[in-house]
């Protein structure tokens, strides 16, 4: 891996300090994501409050870097088996860290675009069900999402291929993930609408 620039130290001490960090980080050829203040997996998707860390993410994939200020970001989160287990966590954990840089880019663009963010970037598999794309070579990686009621893209499956089409078995997993996470929000409603009842109940 080359050497890569970061930007000339700021006037702030706090923000040299962080970029002093950042560089011995991209020096060392270690993973930035490893670093411990970022091991929270909502905060690690954030790259806005990260921008020396984004900024290097995106220019592996060549998007243009876009001020916060100007966008009104969707919401992102990960399925979490009933275990707590965050599938797709686990499987970018897995990738290297160039790719894995890649495949948070393309997050970190749903996260700004929102449904409106379609092909080649994303694609439909069925339904509600949809793919974040990424190709490196013959290599193919993806990320099966949808958008909940509550406007947030809840990233159910990550999985790499060789072929074009995707798997049925990957498709399962997808929409077993997707009717789980429905139900849960519906109990979650059931639930604070039996609270409320009983608010009222006791009102009276």
């Amino acid at each position: 891996m080359g050497s890569r620039s970061l930007p000339r130290a700021p006037k702030s001490p706090r923000a040299a300090r962080r970029l002093a960090q950042l560089r011995n980080l991209l020096e060392a050829r270690l993973d930035p994501l490893d670093n411990p203040q970022l091991r929270n997996p909502l905060a690690r998707l954030d790259l806005h409050r990260h921008p020396a860390i984004r900024r290097q993410f995106i220019k592996y994939d060549k998007l243009p870097a876009v001020k916060r200020e100007t966008l009104e970001l969707w919401n992102i989160d990960f399925f979490a088996e009933d275990d707590g287990k965050l599938p797709v966590q686990v499987w970018l954990d897995s990738l290297p860290v160039e790719v894995r840089g890649k495949v948070i880019a393309r997050i970190d663009l749903l996260r700004k675009e929102g449904p409106a963010l379609d092909f080649p970037y994303t694609s439909q598999i069925e339904g509600k069900l949809r793919e974040a794309r990424l190709r490196m070579g013959k290599t193919r990686y993806r990320v099966l999402y949808f958008f909940d009621e509550n406007r947030t893209a809840m990233l159910l499956h990550g999985f790499t291929k060789s072929t074009a089409s995707v798997e049925e078995a990957d498709k399962k997993i997808g929409r077993a993930r997707m009717v789980r996470h429905e139900a849960r929000l519906e109990a979650k409603k059931l639930a604070s609408a039996g609270k409320s009842d009983r608010t009222r109940g006791r009102g009276r």
